[in-house]
This record gives structure tokens, sequence and C-alpha cells, in this order.
């Protein structure tokens, strides 16, 4: 939701209420009112998984469900949980889960997530049978950079491949990928890059020649950018396409949480200073061949941006 909008505004006062009784009573009433249903939500999914622990994940985020893949299983091993149910998100984490080879997979709505949470939040002093995984997305990332994620459902390694570079029409090291949407950095109502921007990096890379593609599923919300062919892979996909096609420009999004180990020379851009200190690649990572750029520093002016892009390849 944009942060501009007087519900966005009113929502976080009730989120937030600082001490004002009125937003206070508020956030009390709706806090009961999501804990009550989340003990609906968990009693219907009792009925039909008896005896299974549920393993909430409540996030939106597909890389969140690419970093808990890495140590899904010491978690479970941690817990001591035989028989359980991994409670995602039913759009883009259900997607990713089932992608990547995930099992006991059970999509819900965001509001079921929210109330399961609030559900478990409430009697943390009494066993619910609900576990909040998402701690476990940001653990011990330095053995998570060693792992090698699998797509259990083809038994393929996320490493690129000939064939890959085949199906798509890659050009091995003389491809670029970009990336250019995004879901966060819209809904916070920070800067984005205009159309214009990407339609002359494509023109510039060609120019270099480069065969580009956009990362888009086509829709009118997300089209292909003028020039390029559209490249939709799976999540267990997307590492090895970048690592064949060599190069890969995107904002920042859950896209480059999949992407960040990748031996291809990235670029990724973002909207302002904080928002880069908050999401850095570097943070979590030891990444290599990568440069992240705050594109609103070259607002004036893209032409210079689109040159200091094309000359880190």
């Amino acid at each position: 939701m944009n942060r501009n909008l007087l519900v966005y505004r009113f929502l976080k006062k009730i989120e937030n209420p600082d001490g004002n009784f009125f937003f206070g009573l508020i956030n009390n009433l709706m806090c009961i009112s999501l804990a009550l249903y989340g003990k609906r939500v968990k009693r219907n999914i009792s009925k039909n998984f008896p005896k299974h622990t549920v393993v909430l994940l409540p996030s939106r985020s597909a890389g969140d469900m690419h970093f808990l893949k890495y140590l899904f299983n010491e978690l479970l091993e941690a817990g001591q949980i035989k028989n359980y149910l991994l409670v995602v998100d039913a759009a883009s984490c259900y997607k990713c889960a089932m992608s990547l080879g995930y099992q006991n997979v059970y999509p819900v709505s965001m509001i079921k997530q929210k109330a399961l949470m609030m559900y478990h939040r409430v009697n943390l002093e009494t066993d619910v049978g609900i576990v909040n995984c998402y701690p476990w997305c940001m653990f011990d990332l330095n053995k998570a950079v060693r792992a090698t994620v699998v797509d259990r459902e083809n038994e393929q390694c996320i490493a690129g491949s000939e064939s890959q570079a085949e199906k798509y029409g890659i050009i091995p090291r003389k491809t670029v990928i970009i990336s250019p949407y995004e879901n966060t950095i819209s809904a916070l109502g920070l800067s984005k890059l205009p159309v214009s921007f990407w339609a002359d990096l494509v023109a510039k890379l060609q120019l270099k020649g480069y065969k580009v593609f956009t990362n888009c599923n086509g829709t009118k919300s997300e089209p292909m950018i003028e020039g390029t062919e559209r490249i939709f892979p799976k999540f267990s996909e997307i590492r090895g396409i970048v690592d064949i096609a060599g190069n890969c420009i995107s904002v920042r999004s859950g896209f480059v949480d999949f992407i960040s180990q990748s031996t291809a020379n990235k670029v990724i851009l973002y909207p302002t200073e904080q928002f880069m200190e908050c999401w850095s690649v570097y943070r979590t990572n030891i990444v290599e061949n990568c440069r992240e750029i705050v594109y609103t520093a070259y607002a004036d002016d893209y032409t210079k941006l689109i040159n200091e892009i094309c000359n880190s390849f």
C-alpha cells in the first residue's frame, strides 16, 4: 500500500498508537479479533491435518522462501518436528515453495497468515502447535552461502547449463537480464525508474553487442521493455539462467535474493541511500561481481546512470 495514502497513515497509527488512547483501543480490539480468528483458522487446519505442527512463514517475499530453504531441515531437527505443515502466502511464496521442492506446503491468504501469527503471539506460554519460522530466513547465512538449492521436482541444481541457454535463447556471457519490477519500493511510495530509462538502457546495451531479456510475467502490470525478449523462469532456475547470461541489472526486489550468489556481473539499483543501507545484499551475503547504485542520485540525468551501468560490464 502506498504510504502517502490517508488509509495507510491511519492504519500505521493503529499499528503504533504511541500512547494515544483512541488508536490504542482500536489496536487492542484488532489484535484480539485477529487472535480469535487465528484460533479458528488453526482449528480448521488441525481438523484436516491432525497431529501436524503448523510451521508458519509470515511473509510475502519469495526471497525469504529462498533463504529458509537453506536451513529448513535444521529447523525441523532443532524443533524435533516430524509431522508438519508449512503454511505460506498463497501468492509468490507458494509458487516459490513448489518450485524449490518444499514438502507439505499449505497456502493461505495474507489475512489468515496474520491471524495465525497473532494467535501464536498471544499464547506464548501455551503450545498452540504453531512455529514461526521467519527468524530462520536470516540465521547463519554464511552457511547458506555455501549451500546449494535444488529443484526437487526435477532434481536439477540451480547452477546454469547449456540446455538452459538453448531453451531460452541465451547467448552465454553476452546476454543481460534486466528485472525492472518490484513490490516494496512501490508500496513505500518511493521514486521508481521510468520506462524510458529502461528503454534507453536496453538500446545502449544492444549497441555494445548484448542480447537483452526482461524478467517479467508479460501482463499489463509487468510488460516487456521495448527491444527485449521476455524471460520468466521458475524460481529454482533463476540463478542458473543469470549465471549463463553473464550479466544482470535489477531494482532491489526478491529476485535479487535469488541471484546474489550468481557468478554473473550484477548491478542492483536502489531508490535511496537509506533503502540501500537496509536492504543491501552485502548485509546478509558474501557477494562478488556486484555493484550497488542509488538511482535517485542521477534523477536529473539518467544518461549518466546508463553509462555508469554499461561501464560496469
